[in-house]
């Protein structure tokens, strides 16, 4: 469905975009937060792709139609940027909440954000992020805490925190990621976990679904297209906590993601130039060692044969994207 027209100077509605996969618990809470929130969403489009398919509680659903948002449950293929994807199809506020199911936000989190779109019109903007909470996001980057730890990530050319200044890409198409601004300011790349964006930026540019499953920097991709459209106003005015699974993911699986996704995203990302060549080869270099101390734990090739491999179809996958279509006359 197609959102109304957009003008500038309304009060926003927006739709709750919720994807999950095998994790009822957590998608029932997040539904929760989002039927909690101060202002209402017309909307909550869960995309699941459980196996058996998700149910929600009959209290939530009860709470949704007191209270008269619409709540969808859709099913989808396991893909999170395809699961996006519909999402944003079924869409029809003019904004879009996009939530991962291990995402914490408090209830006033929507009207802060959509207050601070207010005054500036619609159109200004692309999106609107909270701040992750200072004290529990330094662990979600791979950071291993301490300076030194940091210092090497910056060396290396990796993601890295930092808490001053704004977000932005490094030349190895890694984030510097600052989770908390000193003020409002306007970027062009962050992490979608939690983030406001204008549906039709959403379906103009749309996630990328080559990949199935768990997909790797699929958010960095499609902020990046999206934000050459519209800047994204990054807030800490609110807040929004990243409450991921302790277990985290297979090992094997997990590095061949890093390199298999997230790098032919980067590579898509970064320039040609020399430099920009450099600082990703230096993060692959740095990723690969990382993959080969999990070999060595291991005691198995697993997790260093997955990253190669990975990287190999990133590559050629670029390659072959890139290369002029032969077959014209």
């Amino acid at each position: 469905m197609t959102p109304p027209p957009l003008t500038e100077n309304e009060a926003l509605t927006y739709a709750v975009i919720l994807i999950t996969k095998d994790r009822s618990e957590r998608a029932a809470t997040m539904v929760d937060q989002a039927l909690a929130q101060t202002r209402s969403p017309d909307q909550i489009i869960v995309v699941d792709s459980s196996s058996p398919p998700l149910a929600l509680p009959a209290p939530l659903l009860g709470r949704a139609e007191a209270r008269g948002v619409e709540l969808v449950v859709d099913h989808a293929r396991p893909s999170t940027s395809a699961q996006r994807n519909r999402g944003v199809d079924l869409a029809r506020a003019p904004v879009a909440l996009m939530l991962d199911d291990d995402m914490i936000i408090p209830p006033d989190y929507a009207d802060t954000l959509l207050r601070g779109w207010e005054r500036r019109g619609l159109l200004a903007l692309g999106g609107v992020a909270g701040s992750y909470a200072k004290d529990t996001e330094g662990s979600r980057l791979e950071a291993g805490g301490g300076r030194v730890a940091q210092l090497l990530r910056t060396i290396f050319m990796l993601h890295t925190l930092r808490f001053t200044r704004q977000t932005m890409l490094r030349r190895s198409g890694k984030l510097r990621l600052v989770p908390t601004p000193p003020r409002e300011v306007l970027i062009r790349i962050y992490p979608n976990a939690a983030v406001l964006f204008r549906t039709d930026l959403l379906r103009k540019h749309r996630y990328d679904e080559r990949f199935s499953g768990y997909v790797y920097g699929e958010d960095l991709d499609l902020c990046g297209r999206l934000a050459r459209d519209a800047p994204i106003l990054h807030s800490p005015a609110t807040w929004c906590v990243h409450d991921a699974d302790p277990a985290g993911r297979p090992s094997d699986e997990m590095w061949y993601r890093r390199s298999r996704h997230e790098g032919f995203f980067r590579l898509r990302m970064i320039g040609r130039d020399p430099l920009s060549l450099a600082a990703f080869g230096l993060s692959v270099l740095a990723e690969g060692g990382g993959a080969a101390v999990a070999a060595a734990r291991a005691r198995r090739a697993g997790p260093l044969a997955g990253y190669a491999r990975g990287l190999r179809e990133a590559i050629a996958d670029v390659r072959r994207e890139q290369r002029p279509d032969r077959t014209r006359a």
